[in-house]
């Protein structure tokens, strides 16, 4: 417990008493749109070391039972049953297994760093219910390695996603924001203006504009754009409705200014990312 991060140097160890299972190659094609890389579930024991100085990715690891240590917030922690390990992209982070009696078990996505993610500053820890996302990884990663169908695939892929998404908004820091995106996500379909979501930051325009740049990297419309674009590729992935009818539920009466949107968003048509 007394290293320091001066002490930290690149290290991969799985040892023979560590298993883990991993998405294959069959989950890429739903991984990439949503920047993840690789997710899995892992069960480890001693000697099962990870230090990474400068990753160009960021990892969210949640442990489901057992116990490891993490260096988090510039010291080594406990990371026991139902801590999150936050390790934003290009910042040190390391952890491992310590107890050869019992596996730390845990489940953990990489995404890519321009990800659409709120990271903390530094590598930390935070609480969070395990539960979720141990169920949508291992269900992505048995449809990867089964019956491959990219449906099912997206479906787990799309889980994976909101449920990162809900553990990252519950990260310690003050969300200023999380509030604003709350109340957009609730009613998708409203004809939201920035005046209105700067009254319910309690912001002017000006500074609504530079907090939500500086958090999202996007402007506040860009912002509500993206929400409507991530529940219509839910619904068109999980649901029957037509393309115009997803558009609808987001607020689009033109199906023509929707597929621009979305493509725009999330790489592809719509129609193609139901395929």
């Amino acid at each position: 417990m007394s290293q320091t991060q001066e002490d930290l140097r690149e290290t991969f160890v799985i040892g023979e008493h560590t298993w883990e299972r991993l998405t294959t190659l069959a989950a890429e094609p739903v991984l990439e749109p949503r920047r993840i890389l690789v997710a899995g579930c892992s069960w480890t024991r001693p000697p099962y070391k990870m230090v990474r100085v400068q990753p160009d990715f960021g990892q969210l690891l949640v442990t489901r039972r057992g116990r490891g240590i993490a260096w988090a917030d510039g010291a080594w922690q406990e990371c026991d049953a139902g801590m999150a390990y936050l390790s934003p992209p290009r910042a040190l982070h390391a952890f491992h297994a310590i107890d050869d009696e019992q596996p730390w078990e845990f489940t953990w996505v990489m995404f890519r760093a321009e990800a659409d993610l709120t990271w903390p500053g530094t590598a930390t820890l935070i609480h969070a219910d395990p539960e979720p996302l141990w169920n949508a990884v291992y269900g992505l990663q048995r449809e990867s390695a089964t019956n491959r169908e990219p449906a099912h695939l997206a479906a787990w892929a799309e889980i994976v996603a909101l449920v990162v998404r809900r553990i990252l908004r519950g990260q310690g820091g003050v969300d200023r924001l999380r509030s604003v995106w709350e109340a957009v996500e609730r009613d998708l379909g409203k004809p939201w203006t920035l005046e209105d979501l700067a009254d319910r930051a309690c912001l002017s325009g000006g500074q609504l504009r530079a907090v939500c740049r500086k958090g999202t990297g996007r402007s506040p419309m860009e912002q509500v754009t993206y929400l409507r674009m991530q529940h219509a590729a839910a619904l068109l992935i999980t649901s029957d409705l037509s393309v115009a009818q997803a558009a609808h539920a987001v607020g689009y009466a033109n199906p023509f200014a929707f597929s621009t949107a979305f493509k725009r968003v999330m790489g592809v048509p719509p129609s193609r990312y139901r395929r």
